[in-house]
């Protein structure tokens, strides 16, 4: 239809058409996009997602007026520009992971993503599932405002510029001979490849990673991942000779871990203890400097790829936890319930275990995690 308006109208020239952001528009308008100006799928959705930017120029006033319109129904933000008017020039583009802070927001927060993308909802929901959620690169900040407008209360999009993250490498299974190859490599840049778990360097730079990768990526075994994305737990393993009824300790657990005065005590009785969850590192940082400085025993636990078995304690609706188990692969067709309490089958993935966990629990059922930690 596009392309047809345009040829129908005058043929004068100077002006350009920017797109400012996806807005509200569906996937699918980009490729109808596409047809219509009769340009690359590709080179659309490149400025779409990147906008601001050019989307097309060297047309005349009324046809860039008239495509503005159009953007403007489909749900996009443009505006036509002459082009002696400064057009917009690169911008810095992001990658985005999703944290599900709250479990009950998972299937909202997957057609969200199906939505803003185009994809099926099973595919968005593995993407949300496979750690650390990375689900959208190198787009725009006025694409990933756009993308977060249409995330549910309770559902988190952290951008991080590749450029300026720094990053976790780690090491899988292999042939020893790979593994020492890249060890040999880490250790001509001073990391010493001993972190443990599989956590071979920490902070590395970009420029570093990608060299990295791109030598070793060949062998299988090298993973890297930004730590923009990475979720921590800050755990309580005690008070190591502080007193926990100071003024100052039971301020700063208030303050840090939301926690009110009178549960401190008790906190102190049954450690570990986590006092908050789903932290990024720069969360870490600004809490746990000031809890070490009081002298207590808090650490930083890693839990993105953390796996977590569920342990079913007590029972609510039975037929609804029945259904959920077998639907799940925790429970065999024809299999009943095991008396309580029971492990509901193989550990999970850290944000799906929570998920199994919130439905369990809506399902009326006691349930606790028996964690295993990388």
């Amino acid at each position: 239809m596009t392309a047809n308006l345009i040829s129908d109208l005058p043929a004068d020239h100077g002006w350009r058409v920017v797109v400012a952001s996806v807005g509200k528009a569906a996937p699918a308008a980009s490729s109808a996009l596409a047809r219509g100006l009769g340009i690359p799928a590709a080179r659309v959705v490149a400025c779409l997602y990147r906008a601001p930017a050019v989307l097309i120029d060297g047309i005349g006033r009324e046809v860039a007026q008239t495509m503005v319109g159009l953007l403007g129904r489909l749900g996009y933000v443009a505006e036509a520009q002459p082009e002696s008017a400064p057009a917009p020039g690169p911008c810095h583009l992001f990658d985005v992971a999703l944290h599900i802070a709250d479990p009950h927001q998972a299937d909202a927060a997957a057609e969200a993503l199906a939505g803003f993308t185009g994809m099926t909802v099973a595919d968005a929901m593995a993407m949300l599932l496979d750690p650390p959620g990375v689900v959208l690169g190198a787009i725009s900040a006025a694409t990933v405002a756009a993308f977060r407008a249409r995330l549910p209360d309770g559902v988190e999009a952290i951008a991080s510029r590749p450029e300026d993250a720094r990053y976790q490498l780690y090491l899988g299974d292999g042939p020893e001979v790979i593994k020492a190859r890249l060890r040999a490599d880490l250790a001509a840049l001073g990391f010493d490849g001993r972190v443990g778990n599989g956590l071979v360097a920490t902070g590395v730079s970009h420029r570093t990673a990608r060299d990295l990768w791109q030598r070793h990526q060949a062998g299988g075994l090298l993973r890297v991942v930004n730590e923009d994305f990475l979720r921590f737990d800050l755990v309580l393993h005690g008070a190591n000779g502080a007193d926990p009824q100071a003024p100052e300790v039971i301020e700063a657990l208030s303050v840090i871990a939301d926690m009110p005065a009178e549960a401190i005590p008790m906190v102190f009785a049954a450690p570990p203890i986590v006092l908050c969850s789903g932290l990024t590192l720069a969360g870490v940082g600004s809490r746990l400097p000031a809890l070490a400085e009081l002298g207590l025993d808090v650490r930083a636990e890693l839990t993105t790829f953390q796996r977590i078995g569920l342990e079913v304690l007590a029972i609510g609706d039975r037929a609804g936890t029945e259904a959920l188990l077998r639907a799940g692969g925790e429970l065999a067709v024809g299999q009943s319930l095991p008396a309580c309490p029971f492990s509901a089958g193989r550990t999970l993935p850290e944000t799906l275990a929570r998920i199994r966990r919130a439905a369990l629990e809506t399902l009326g059922c006691t349930v606790r995690f028996e964690e295993d930690r990388p």
